[in-house]
């Protein structure tokens, strides 16, 4: 007997499934679009017949300029069966943001909300060639979206018909940390094994109404939504945080779970104060003033995990607290060990990064072989982020690993030092630095922002500190500062070190 390979199964598949057995089920909501999982399978065979037409197949890629919607579901479920990337860009960049975009993502077909984003789209899509042009397909008019997959859907039979061509993906770009954002590209097989190992984690149920609030531009809206469309539930298209809107899809559509911001949670909060909508049926972990005695406490995803590892690889201990420290145990996809500098295992208790293994990790950034290769070496993804297992086998995340002190032979992590200082009740921000020493290599040395009011000096933070630490990774010497100097990727290390002195690290010389 052959065996069915759990990488044979599809999103396609799925949606075949629950056409074949609920047709008329109610899948998809955005504003006052309804959709059932009839009437969403038979669009997506309209968009696939769409998509061949234009000579859209393996390879080839499909850039989203617009809003939360249903129209990206369908065509990351249509653009993965023809073998074609999709990729849902952050529609609140700048017109010189989105220009690097199409630069590097260089579509064959931009699908585009014309008149919901800004005039800027408008003008990008009027600054490319004449032929470029055409294949920007708008969602709504006489030649746009809905009249094409209306009409390919009434057309064609090829995806009932034939075998799927290849592997798709989704792309979603990550922060700049290199230098400029890359495209993470994301398997179908890692956002399928995602979403079957969530229904467990967030107790997801066939009769479960997701709320999709969470831009589809970030992993975390798609590790919510893929397990209630595998279960068969429906999900709701919020096109961007908005309290009422909100409000009303819990209330009157029967929203029950979905991740929201502890910002958005706020703002529904206040907005609906006076109770004018029940909001007792949606389950959520948020513990936001307000918002937690209108809701019944839930679960929601948790854990350590980036864009890259399609999300949570660490699922969060039973004890964790929003808000406090990340630990966590491997999720059941994931392999997950803390190395050195050289790859190697380093023991129970002791820091270093973290890496991972298993089908949601990332085949690559598109068009970055050099920053693929430095990250992906053989099955294992090196994260940059830093973490430990205890003998108990539970991983904690430190913190990124921007780059290393070495004194005495010892590495010292800025980031686990930097969270045991900012534990301190009097201190609001702390950075580590190394200043060059003939002996030592380096000196340990922290600058501190403390709380306003605060008469905290340098020797009883570094007794406190050596109280939580290894004595080699307390600081040898604090300074403070009066603000913390920053950039858009967090705190300036380049200009603490000009200011007080750092240097003579790892790799510089």
């Amino acid at each position: 007997m052959e065996l069915v390979r759990f990488d044979s199964l599809s999103l396609y598949d799925r949606l075949s499934q629950h056409c074949a057995d609920q047709p008329d089920k109610l899948a998809a909501v955005t504003g006052d679009t309804r959709l059932t999982f009839g009437e969403l399978a038979r669009r997506v065979d309209g968009l696939i017949s769409v998509l061949l037409d234009r000579g859209i197949g393996p390879g080839d890629r499909v850039l989203w300029l617009g809003q939360n919607s249903h129209h990206i579901f369908e065509l990351v479920v249509a653009c993965i069966r023809v073998g074609a990337m999709v990729c849902p860009v952050n529609w609140r960049q700048t017109t010189d943001e989105l220009k690097f975009v199409l630069a590097d993502w260089d579509p064959q077909v931009v699908v585009w909300q014309e008149g919901q984003i800004g005039d800027h789209l408008a003008e990008l899509r009027d600054g490319r060639d004449v032929d470029d042009q055409r294949n920007w397909i708008p969602v709504d008019g006489n030649d746009g979206y809905e009249a094409l997959v209306a009409d390919g859907a009434t057309g064609h039979s090829f995806a009932r018909a034939d075998e799927p061509i290849s592997a798709g993906g989704l792309a979603l770009y990550t922060a700049a940390f290199s230098g400029r954002p890359a495209a993470a590209l994301l398997s179908e097989q890692g956002l399928y094994a995602q979403g079957v190992t969530h229904i467990p984690v967030l107790e997801s149920r066939p009769d479960d109404v997701n709320l999709v609030v969470t831009p589809l531009f970030h992993v975390l809206s798609w590790v919510a939504l893929l397990p209630v469309f595998i279960s068969g539930g429906i999900n709701v298209f919020i096109p961007r945080p908005n309290a009422e809107e909100i409000c009303r899809a819990i209330a009157e559509v029967g929203a029950t779970t979905g991740p929201l911001m502890p910002q958005t949670a706020m703002q529904v909060a206040e907005f609906n104060a006076d109770g004018r909508y029940d909001l007792s049926g949606f389950r959520s972990a948020l513990r936001v003033r307000g918002w937690r005695d209108m809701t019944t406490p839930g679960t929601t995803v948790g854990g350590y995990g980036q864009t890259e590892t399609t999300g949570p690889i660490l699922l969060a201990a039973a004890d964790s607290k929003i808000g406090g420290p990340i630990r966590g145990r491997p999720s059941p996809i994931a392999r997950v060990r803390v190395v050195d500098e050289h790859g190697d295992d380093v023991a129970r208790g002791e820091v270093g990064e973290i890496v991972v293994a298993g089908p949601t990790v990332t085949t690559g950034f598109w068009n970055r072989p050099e920053l693929t290769a430095e990250r992906l070496r053989g099955d294992w993804w090196n994260t940059g982020d830093l973490g430990r297992c205890d003998e108990d086998g539970v991983y904690t995340f430190i913190g990124p690993n921007r780059r290393m002190i070495k004194t005495g032979g010892e590495n010292v992590y800025p980031a686990e030092v930097e969270s045991c200082l900012e534990a301190h009740a009097d201190v609001k921000s702390a950075a580590l630095i190394g200043l060059p020493d003939k002996t030592w290599g380096q000196l340990v040395t922290a600058i501190v922002e403390r709380k306003p009011g605060s008469s905290l000096d340098a020797p009883a933070l570094i007794a406190d500190a050596q109280t939580k630490l290894a004595k080699y990774k307390a600081p040898r010497a604090v300074h403070f500062v009066d603000e913390m100097p920053m950039t858009a990727g967090g705190k300036d290390y380049a200009a603490l070190d000009a200011q007080f002195g750092g240097g003579n690290y790892p790799g510089s010389h």
